[in-house]
C-alpha cells in the first residue's frame, strides 16, 4: 500500500503498533520490518507485558527483535506497559513533539 499510494517524497509515514508480544514467527517479522522501516519516518511500538515475567528478565521475542532492529533504525521506538489502561499515555509520550533547546 505504501509503495502504491504514498510516495515517500510526498508523504510522512507514521506507524503505531500495540501487541502482547506473542508472535509465532519472529524471523518473518524481522524480514518484514527490514522492508517497512526504511519507508517510515517513525514507528512506535507498545507492548502490553506481564510484569512478573519482565521482572525475571524474560521479554517476548517480538520485543527482543524490535530492540535489535532499533540499532539500525532509530525511527523505531518502543515502550512497555503492564496494564492496558496505560497504553494511551505511552502512545502520547511516544508521539510527543520533541522539545527544542
Amino acid at each position: 500500500i505504501i509503495d502504491k499510494r504514498y510516495n515517500k517524497n510526498d508523504w510522512n509515514i507514521y506507524v503505531a503498533q500495540c501487541s502482547d508480544g506473542d508472535n509465532a514467527t519472529p524471523d518473518t517479522v524481522e524480514e518484514e520490518m527490514h522492508e517497512l522501516l526504511p519507508k517510515t519516518q517513525y514507528f512506535a511500538y507498545v507492548e502490553c507485558a506481564n510484569p512478573h515475567t519482565v521482572s525475571m528478565g524474560m521479554v517476548s521475542d517480538l520485543w527482543r527483535t524490535y530492540h535489535q532492529l532499533a540499532d539500525a533504525y532509530p525511527q523505531l521506538q518502543s515502550k512497555m506497559v503492564f496494564d492496558n489502561t496505560g497504553i494511551w499515555q505511552v502512545f502520547t509520550e511516544l508521539f510527543a513533539k520533541e522539545q527544542t533547546k
